[in-house]
């Protein structure tokens, strides 16, 4: 593939999804149905690098149309604005234009994904900007099947940013330089949002009719736009209070080994009589805690911490996830510095100083 500039890297849909430690699956045509019905995440890949955003004028005009009230910048724009506007966005040179998660089916996600027209609220308006390209049904879709989609997703999102190089001579066009999406994502994990001018690009809301003895709360529209890329409506998980020294039983595909690295390591006490094939809480949370203290935010992601545990030879001989092994960690309260911020993100902050 070409490369997209000076310092960029252009990563495809499969190796993104390797670089945060899942194993990719796919790719399908658009449009096409995707074998797994479990929770997970999901890449559209453009099928060739472009230097500019294949815009197709007509179907911006028709989304015009059917939206009076479609505004860019407080203004009524022509349909050649919101192109460029559009195309402002576009990464010359890379392949991954979204990124999604879902707690339910990746199939039934990706599939409403498809069956949204432009400017449709519903079945599921988040991606709404890939139906604004010509060739849009030779993208391709890859995906990977995780217990913690929100953790992957934002590790994905990271993954992808850490690799685009924002420059003026790589990116002429990029409105914001400090804040890097996939093309058609309007929001990140932690529902951070892109700012680009425009309003009223879906649907207004239906009105709402109250029934008889009974009371409607109207949510604001903070996410009519489309951006809402992910239905986060899970509650607050509980976490069970569990004796610092209690061991967390797993299947055996899943136990977690000290890493040599680890046992090396001076700063990282290792108790005395665990066998190597239990697992080392002490040993975990040291060396999650090493690092995140060591961090300029004094905080780790689940995604981050996971990588860090597998870069230090965590996790090795095991099938299961790592971020999915260290996520059922947090809600059982047995990492160091687990915390749940309201939007139901887990996060590890340094605890030690």
């Amino acid at each position: 593939m070409p490369d997209a500039g000076p310092r960029s890297q252009v990563l495809g849909a499969a190796d993104l999804l390797r670089s945060v430690g899942l194993m990719a699956d796919g790719p399908v045509t658009w449009g096409r149905p995707i074998p797994s019905a479990r929770p997970g995440v999901y890449v559209v890949e453009w099928p060739e690098s472009r230097p500019a955003a294949p815009i197709e004028l007509t179907t911006v005009g028709k989304w015009m149309e059917r939206l009076p009230d479609l505004r860019l910048d407080g203004r009524r724009p022509t349909s050649r604005e919101v192109a460029a506007r559009l195309h402002d966005f576009w990464l010359p040179g890379q392949v991954v234009v979204f990124i999604g998660m879902t707690t339910g089916s990746i199939n039934g996600r990706v599939r409403a994904l498809v069956a949204t027209p432009l400017g449709d609220r519903r079945p599921y308006p988040g991606g709404q900007w890939l139906k604004a390209l010509s060739g849009l049904e030779r993208a391709r879709v890859w995906w990977a099947e995780s217990a913690a989609p929100e953790e992957y997703e934002d590790g994905l999102f990271s993954a992808f940013a850490a690799g685009i190089d924002t420059s003026p001579e790589a990116a002429p066009r990029l409105p914001d330089r400090s804040f890097v999406l996939p093309f058609a994502n309007l929001q990140d994990a932690t529902g951070r949002r892109r700012s680009h001018g425009l309003s009223g690009t879906v649907e207004p809301k239906p009105p709402l009719t109250p029934i008889p003895g009974t009371m409607l709360t109207d949510i604001p529209d903070g996410a009519a736009d489309g951006a809402e890329e992910s239905a986060r409506s899970r509650p607050l998980e509980t976490r069970v209070k569990v004796p610092p020294a209690a061991r967390l039983t797993v299947p055996p595909a899943a136990r977690l080994t000290v890493p040599p690295a680890a046992r090396a390591e001076p700063d990282v006490a290792r108790p005395t009589g665990r066998r190597a094939s239990a697992i080392d809480l002490v040993t975990l949370n040291s060396t999650i805690q090493t690092v995140a203290c060591r961090s300029l935010l004094r905080e780790l992601s689940v995604a981050d911490a996971a990588s860090e545990l597998v870069a230090a030879g965590f996790f090795r001989g095991t099938r299961a996830q790592p971020v999915a092994v260290l996520r059922d960690l947090l809600k059982q309260g047995l990492v160091e510095g687990g915390h749940q911020d309201l939007d139901r993100r887990w996060s590890i902050r340094c605890a030690r100083g």
